[in-house]
């Protein structure tokens, strides 16, 4: 089940890449979905502890870039077409698109309140966000 919430996540990341990058979307979705794994082992690290220059905080480093690197080989070309193939047809709700779709901001703002960031720079980044959603939004009609 897990398996297939992942790639199903895959797939909606595909689906909003595609939508502005049509030349290479497989490895902008592959990107995008290691780098939003790096940044949630990070925020995990930065949940329990506050310094940087531990021995935790390089190993949880190096289990992010390694779980990025093991998603980057995961989505070979093979997995893509069938996973594609898999959820071409299927009907879900709004809402869950919309939670899927977000999840890489989401990510990024989680890691902003574990780093305890001011609330300053948390709706700086939500400002950015609705900018960019504006644009996006009259760039479709």
């Amino acid at each position: 089940m897990i398996k297939k919430a992942y790639h199903y996540l895959y797939f909606r990341t595909y689906q909003v890449v595609f939508k502005s990058n049509k030349t290479s979307t497989e490895s902008a979705s592959v990107s995008i979905l290691s780098l939003s794994f790096l940044i949630n082992v990070i925020s995990i690290y930065f949940l329990f502890n506050r310094s940087f220059n531990t021995v935790a905080f390089y190993i949880f480093c190096t289990i992010g870039l390694g779980l990025a690197i093991m998603n980057l080989v995961y989505f070979n070309d093979i997995r893509h077409k069938e996973i594609i193939f898999e959820f071409k047809d299927l009907k879900i709700s709004m809402l869950s698109k919309y939670l899927i779709d977000y999840y890489p901001y989401l990510s990024f703002l989680i890691l902003l309140i574990c780093l305890k960031a001011s609330y300053t720079t948390i709706f700086y980044y939500l400002g950015i966000l609705a900018v960019i959603k504006l644009a996006e939004l009259f760039w479709e009609t």
